[in-house]
């Protein structure tokens, strides 16, 4: 099960799908790496909206 477990933490890790986790209240829990590149080359833009929308219009460019 410990196997199993670490195997899919390192896919959502290493996926090239921006992954972000957010609790009930609102606030992010988890992110991955590509989530952490896509913050940083969107630094300073405007990044309201839902996040489904944010990360699709990232993509778009």
């Amino acid at each position: 099960m410990e196997a199993v477990l670490e195997l899919s933490q390192a896919l959502v890790e290493h996926s090239a799908s921006h992954v972000v986790v957010i609790d009930e209240s609102g606030r992010i829990r988890y992110v991955n790496a590509a989530w952490i590149r896509f913050s940083r080359e969107n630094r300073g833009r405007s990044m309201t909206g839902p996040l489904r929308t944010i990360s699709t219009s990232a993509s778009d460019r």
